[in-house]
């Protein structure tokens, strides 16, 4: 005969600990990197531990480039180092590609440094049905300290201002974009402490050939005439937010 509570139980009482009964507490607590914002199924996550195969990366001519460093991390031993030379055109994209995946809602969640020479800081991912393409994109300007979401006709529309993020390499921001692939409408974007609500924005579309799939990405930016680096670690793509 069985004795004790429910494998599945958290009602016992105990004199120096407090039970679990939350099992994405206790991965969070055993140091997985999907720590920030918890809602939603993973379906890729990335930290890097094993190089920078897992994530296609473009940068624009320059010194500009790409690799990994163990100085400073968010979790675990290596992150992406990113150099834009002032001589390159002042970006450098990092993407991921991925096949549809039968969910409403998807997030992408990226935690990067940010060089006090930064512009911009672009959390994105574009949705490719087979007939149209449909691109949610929020920016953090850093020059005016505020955020936007990129419209359905192609602008950035800005929702929140005075949004400034520390310029120390070992300070890390993280950043949560989450829309609806149904609705092809926004959800929320999460920054650090602060959650924005989105909901019924509609995103930017057109038409596209391109077969069915997701692209999520971070794109930091600099600002003219100067160089700038930034660290990215913990990428992390979910379905079925709420």
């Amino acid at each position: 005969m069985a004795h004790g509570g429910p494998d599945w139980g958290g009602s016992t009482p105990t004199d120096y600990t407090h039970p679990i009964s939350d099992i994405g507490e206790l991965a969070a607590r055993l140091n997985s990197i999907d720590r920030f914002d918890r809602r939603g199924n993973v379906v890729f996550l990335d930290s890097f531990e094993e190089g920078l195969a897992h994530i296609q990366y473009q940068t624009y001519g320059g010194n500009s480039f790409v690799e990994l460093r163990r100085n400073i991390t968010r979790t675990g031993q290596w992150a992406a180092y990113l150099f834009d030379d002032v001589a390159g055109l002042g970006q450098i994209q990092l993407f991921h590609s991925l096949g549809i995946c039968n969910a409403t809602r998807i997030g992408v969640e990226v935690s990067l440094t940010v060089s006090a020479n930064t512009w911009y800081v672009r959390w994105s991912f574009d949705y490719y049905s087979g007939a149209n393409f449909y691109a949610f994109n929020v920016r953090y300007d850093h020059v005016n300290s505020l955020l936007a979401y990129y419209n359905n006709a192609g602008g950035f529309t800005t929702f929140a201002t005075g949004v400034t993020l520390r310029t120390v390499d070992v300070t890390w921001h993280t950043g949560k974009l989450v829309a609806n692939l149904i609705t092809h409408k926004y959800v929320r974007f999460i920054l650090n402490e602060v959650e924005y609500d989105l909901a019924n924005i509609d995103c930017y579309s057109g038409a596209s050939a391109q077969t069915p799939h997701l692209v999520p990405g971070l794109a930091p930016e600099r600002q003219v005439g100067v160089s700038a680096d930034w660290y990215v670690d913990d990428w992390i793509v979910t379905i079925n937010e709420p």
